[in-house]
C-alpha cells in the first residue's frame, strides 16, 4: 500500500508541476493583456524539461525487471511500471522483438544504480538485455554489443522548394503510391476548414474517439477534448472531409510559430474500414499537406512513430518521403545490450532496423554487417529518411554518414 502511494504521489507531482506552468503563463497573460510569442516559448521548453527530469524522477530508486521467452530465445526486459503510456510502449517494443507472441516472467523491481551490476549476471544467462530508461539516466552499461534507441521520433516531408500540390507529387519518388493518391483522387474527396467548437465536438465524438478506440483497442491512449480545444485555441483549424454529400474524416492541424504544420488529431467517421477501402487516411493527409503548402509552410509534420524502420505506421510515413527528426517530448530512450549474438538475433536485429541518434542525425543501427553489403544498407537507410547507418561489431560501432551539402 506505502508503494502504490509512493509511485501516485510520484506521478502526481509532475502532473501538477506541468499546471503550475501553464497557470503561470495564462496568469501573466490575464494580467498584462500580453501574449508574449518568446514567453510562450520558453514556457513550452520549460514544460519539456519538466517532462523529461520527472521521467528520471519516476524511474527512481527502482525498475521492474521482466523475462520475455518464447521456445527458443529470451531477453530481460527493464522498464517503471507507473506510467499510463507504459503498456503501450512496452508492447511496442515487445511485438518488435517477439512478433510471434511470447511469454513473461515478472522478477521483481531492481535498484537503478544496481543495474551494471545485475546486467551482467543477465547477459550471461540471456540473449538480450533491453532497458527503457530515463534520457538523463547516468549510469553506463557495458555489453560486447550496445546501442541506443530514442523510442520515439517525428516524421517530417520539408516544403521549402514545394509551391504547389503538383509540385509535392512530383516529388514522390513511390511511383507505386503514385498510383495510390491517383486512385483516392478519383474519390472526389472535398474539403471544409473550420473553427468551430460545435463541429470540433462532432469530430471529438465520432471520428477521432472511435478511429483511435478501433486502431488500438484496449492499449488506446485517447486525448480527452481539452487538449483539442487547446489546439484549436493556439490558432488550430479543423479539415473536414467530405465524401458524396456526408462528412467523413477529419483533421485537427496546426501550423505552429517555427512554420511547420502539424496533423495533431485524426479520424474518420465511425472508424470505418469501408472509408479506409476508399482511402480517407491517404485523403486526411494529401489535403492536410495541400494545406500546409498553401499556408507557405516550411514542413509538414506526420508526428511520433516509433523508432524502428519495420513498423508499418514508420514505414506509411516514409512513403510519403518524410526525413527522420526528434520528438522533444519523448523523455525516454531504448538501451539494447548483448554479449553474444545467435544468427537468428543478429538478423532479426538487422531487419527489424532499430534506429539511433548521432550528432549528425539519425542512423539505422546494423549489428556485424559485411563490408561489402555496407553501401546497399547506407542507400536503404537514407530511404527510409535517415543520414546514413551504424554498424555495431563486437566492441566497436562504426558511423557511415550522409553529410548535408554545403
Amino acid at each position: 500500500m506505502l508503494r502504490h502511494l509512493y509511485l501516485a504521489l510520484k506521478t502526481r507531482s509532475n502532473i501538477v508541476v506541468r499546471h503550475l506552468i501553464n497557470l503561470a503563463y495564462r496568469l501573466f497573460e490575464y494580467s498584462f493583456g500580453v501574449k508574449s510569442h518568446i514567453l510562450r516559448a520558453s514556457i513550452c521548453h520549460l514544460a519539456s524539461f519538466t517532462i523529461i527530469t520527472g521521467t528520471f524522477w519516476l524511474h527512481f530508486p527502482r525498475l521492474e525487471a521482466v523475462r520475455i521467452y518464447d521456445e527458443q530465445s529470451s531477453l530481460i526486459y527493464i522498464g517503471k511500471d507507473d506510467d499510463e503510456n507504459d503498456g503501450t510502449d512496452k508492447l511496442d517494443i515487445l511485438q518488435a522483438l517477439f512478433p510471434k507472441g511470447y511469454r513473461e516472467t515478472d522478477l521483481g523491481r531492481v535498484a537503478v544504480w544496481k543495474l551494471p551490476d545485475y546486467s551482467q549476471q543477465w547477459l550471461q544467462e540471456n540473449d538480450l538485455v533491453v532497458y527503457r530508461v530515463s534520457r538523463f539516466f547516468p549510469w553506463q552499461i557495458p555489453a560486447n554489443y550496445a546501442f541506443d534507441n530514442p523510442l520515439r521520433v517525428n516524421q517530417m516531408v520539408r516544403l521549402n522548394n514545394i509551391n504547389s500540390i503538383e509540385d509535392f507529387m512530383s516529388s514522390l519518388v513511390n511511383k507505386k503510391y503514385r498510383q495510390y493518391v491517383h486512385q483516392m483522387l478519383d474519390e472526389h474527396y472535398t474539403t471544409r476548414f473550420s473553427h468551430s467548437l460545435d463541429d470540433l465536438q462532432y469530430f471529438y465524438q465520432h471520428m477521432y474517439l472511435p478511429t483511435t478506440q478501433l486502431r488500438h483497442g484496449k492499449f488506446a491512449v485517447v486525448a480527452p477534448f481539452e487538449a483539442l480545444k487547446k489546439v484549436m485555441d493556439r490558432g488550430g483549424v479543423l479539415m473536414m472531409l467530405g465524401l458524396e454529400g456526408q462528412e467523413v474524416g477529419g483533421a485537427l492541424c496546426l501550423l505552429t510559430k517555427q512554420g511547420d504544420f502539424q496533423g495533431e488529431f485524426l479520424g474518420y467517421l465511425d472508424g470505418s474500414e469501408t472509408l479506409v477501402k476508399r482511402h480517407v487516411g491517404l485523403a486526411l493527409y494529401w489535403y492536410s499537406i495541400k494545406y500546409a503548402i498553401e499556408q507557405h509552410a516550411s514542413a509538414f509534420n506526420f508526428m511520433a512513430s516509433v523508432a524502428w524502420v519495420s513498423n508499418g505506421v514508420f514505414f506509411y510515413k516514409q512513403r510519403w518521403g518524410a526525413t527522420v527528426a526528434p520528438e522533444p517530448y519523448v523523455g525516454e530512450k531504448i538501451l539494447v545490450r548483448a554479449n553474444t549474438l545467435s544468427p537468428f538475433w543478429r538478423e532479426h536485429l538487422n531487419q527489424t532496423g532499430f534506429i539511433t541518434q548521432a550528432d549528425e542525425g539519425f542512423l539505422r543501427v546494423y549489428l556485424d554487417l559485411e563490408e561489402s553489403a555496407s553501401e546497399s544498407a547506407y542507400e536503404c537507410a537514407v530511404k527510409n529518411g535517415l543520414v546514413g547507418i551504424q554498424v555495431v561489431r563486437s566492441g566497436q560501432h562504426q558511423n557511415y554518414l550522409k553529410l548535408p551539402a554545403v
